[in-house]
């Protein structure tokens, strides 16, 4: 490779040429692409060399809605590119491919997003509980006060108990 004939060369201080070996000491995006070896006598290697740069994993974060159709949302979400998401409760694969995730409102455990690229991968862990409120009873014979979420469930048992 001639440096004359390469932009890899141009403004980049960080480009070099060691014993053979094409040395780059900061990848960018511009430098994906198809990359050709000649030697020297002028005669061309037949195979070439594709480069993809992607960005790696940033931090992961996990949060949790729950929905008052009784639904409890986990999603998922890192910076980086071409991100594969996959997920495990307790340590149990669930399904990969999507950032989000429906579970039942009274899942309990922890819950990891494993999320990957080819150049990196990060995971976080958090521990889901039972959504709050979703399944809450009220009875009238009782004096002490009800309460509800605000959007969830309640049940109010109308029996009083004449015993």
């Amino acid at each position: 490779m001639r440096e004359n004939e390469c932009d890899l060369y141009n403004n980049r201080p960080e480009v070099t040429v060691i014993n053979g070996i094409l040395v780059i000491n900061h990848v960018i995006r511009e430098d994906s692409g198809n990359y050709r070896l000649t030697l020297s006598d002028g005669t061309e290697i037949s195979t070439d060399l594709h480069l993809n740069v992607e960005a790696p994993i940033g931090s992961v974060e996990v949060s949790i809605i729950c929905s008052s159709s009784g639904v409890m949302r986990v999603s998922c979400s890192s910076e980086g590119d071409q991100l594969l998401y996959s997920w495990t409760l307790n340590g149990d694969p669930l399904m990969d491919g999507d950032s989000s995730i429906d579970l039942d409102e009274k899942t309990d455990g922890n819950i990891s997003c494993s999320v990957k690229n080819h150049v990196s991968d990060s995971q976080k862990t958090i521990r889901v509980k039972p959504c709050p409120g979703l399944d809450q009873f009220c009875r009238f014979d009782r004096s002490d006060p009800c309460y509800a979420a605000l959007g969830h469930k309640l049940n109010l048992l109308m029996i009083v108990n004449m015993t």
